[in-house]
């Protein structure tokens, strides 16, 4: 157990704050950095709700990430696409300039 850890044990409550369990308890930072251990950051959270809430925490995070690069994705294919039709529609408008 590091140092920060038993900091912010200290703040620990007598169950869990997510279910109301009272084994296995933890101390959660809610803003995530350990070694921020003032009482309004500690979340008194049991083992499997800890796991849970940093599960869904990094699931979120992978899902901004995926949701930028189908942005970013997203942007390359119009640029190309728009490269494209620009490129369509100079031909035409030299065939029909070529006609007149």
């Amino acid at each position: 157990m590091s140092s920060y850890t038993g900091l912010s044990r200290r703040w620990l409550k007598g169950a869990c704050e997510a279910c109301g369990g009272l084994e296995r308890l933890e101390a959660h930072h809610i803003d995530e950095n350990p070694k921020n251990n003032r009482s309004q950051n500690i979340q008194t959270l049991c083992r499997s709700c800890h796991r849970a809430e940093h599960a869904q925490r990094r699931s979120a995070r992978l899902e901004a990430r995926l949701d930028k690069w189908r942005s970013d994705a997203s942007r390359v294919v119009i640029d190309l696409l728009g490269a494209k039709i620009l490129k369509i529609a100079s031909g035409f408008r030299s065939t029909f300039l070529s006609q007149v």
